[in-house]
């Protein structure tokens, strides 16, 4: 097995795989999902999909490339506004968040990175924190409104600034945290929300909501 980052005009930055087995073999296939990780992740799911093909002989290559040409995960370093640009990612631990921070540079180009994050206090929140700040040019804190576990945006604060001393700041809800990171985003910057599944939902409802706002007011 072995990956490698490319840039075509048809995909953009992407990985290709290429997967050896006694066999087959699949050569500079394209990992529909951004990120070395989710390169390591299409060859195990190929890997289990070739060994399914010894006792289902229906399983045919064209179906598997079709498949992976069609692979999206929702809340995974998904684009959910284009300006300012916004990307909503679910990663919810520190291994998820290192390859977050790790893949936005060579994936989504931007000038500066405004991250919003919030997360459970069940989390190893300080390796988080620093993973964080090695992506992160401004960072705020916030916290899921339906989520009774999730750590308090002032505390978020506070670790944060003990770990690393970055300047940083509070909202009391992501709906005050787009806002900050919009007032203070240029047209090349980049807007991330992380750190919980359900701070993700409640900024793709906000934005969704936000949307309809503005048709409703264009049909006007």
């Amino acid at each position: 097995f072995s990956s490698r980052f490319c840039v075509d005009d048809d995909l953009g930055p992407h990985n290709r795989i290429c997967l050896i087995t006694p066999a087959n073999q699949y050569m500079h296939l394209p990992v529909p999902l951004p990120g070395e990780h989710q390169a390591d992740n299409c060859a195990v799911a190929l890997a289990a999909i070739n060994h399914l093909k010894q006792t289902e002989p229906g399983l045919v290559d064209t179906s598997l490339y079709r498949g992976l040409a069609n692979t999206k995960v929702p809340g995974r370093m998904e684009m959910v506004w284009k300006q300012p640009r916004i990307i909503v990612d679910g990663a919810h631990n520190p291994v998820a968040i290192n390859a977050l921070m790790r893949g936005m540079g060579s994936h989504v180009p931007y000038d500066s990175m405004i991250c919003i994050f919030g997360c459970c206090e069940d989390k190893d929140v300080d390796t988080m924190l620093e993973s964080l700040a090695i992506g992160g040019d401004k960072i705020i804190f916030t916290a899921a409104e339906d989520q009774a576990r999730a750590v308090d945006p002032q505390e978020l604060k506070k670790r944060f600034m003990d770990i690393r001393g970055k300047v940083c700041q509070t909202a009391r809800n992501i709906k005050q945290a787009l806002e900050i990171a919009a007032s203070a985003a240029s047209r090349d910057d980049l807007i991330c929300v992380t750190g919980s599944f359900y701070l993700v939902g409640e900024t793709k409802a906000h934005l969704e909501s936000l949307q309809q706002q503005r048709n409703r007011t264009a049909d006007s």
